[in-house]
């Protein structure tokens, strides 16, 4: 059900890519429920490149796009599920000891998967339930999590590191 995967993507290209982001993301504070208060805890924050139902930030062609498809790419390559289209791809940002993300599924039907990819090492990461268990899976530098975007999820930020990058992708079996 929950996949693990690494794609040999090293730590600089990561590295790279945060700073491409940081520099020219066009970032938006994260809700997860509606009617939030201004009093809640911070959700992070989180930037759409790419979602092929809707105008998004930025062509395909840009920088964040063309390094999102590289990971993208990568990661379909090593996992036995095929895919027939690339939904969304959605950045986050969390940071450590004021980021409370909720769970949340990202779709309802079973056609979808969530992909996270890591792109750094720190102690937060991705808790997933499955079958009322909840199962934590600490963000590793160059690693994705692959599972059926209908299962309740959300993003842990880091403990003791101050900040935590990831991207999401959900593809279409």
């Amino acid at each position: 059900m929950v996949e693990i995967i690494d794609t040999g993507i090293p730590a600089e290209t990561n590295n790279r890519i945060i700073e491409l982001i940081k520099e020219k993301g066009k970032w938006k504070f994260a809700k997860d429920q509606k009617g939030e208060t201004i009093s809640q805890k911070d959700k992070g924050m989180f930037m759409f490149s790419y979602n092929e139902m809707q105008q998004t930030l930025f062509d395909i062609h840009h920088p964040i796009n063309s390094n999102a498809f590289f990971i993208y790419d990568i990661i379909r390559s090593k996992i036995r599920q095929k895919f027939s289209s690339l939904n969304r791809i959605c950045w986050n940002v969390y940071w450590k000891s004021i980021t409370e993300p909720d769970f949340h599924i990202d779709a309802n039907e079973h056609k979808y998967f969530t992909f996270i990819y890591n792109l750094h090492d720190n102690d937060g990461g991705t808790e997933i339930k499955i079958n009322d268990k909840t199962e934590f899976y600490i963000s590793k530098s160059g690693q994705a999590i692959i599972f059926p975007s209908h299962l309740t999820h959300r993003g842990i930020a880091p403990k003791t590191e101050k900040i935590r990058f990831s991207v999401a992708f959900m593809a279409i079996i």
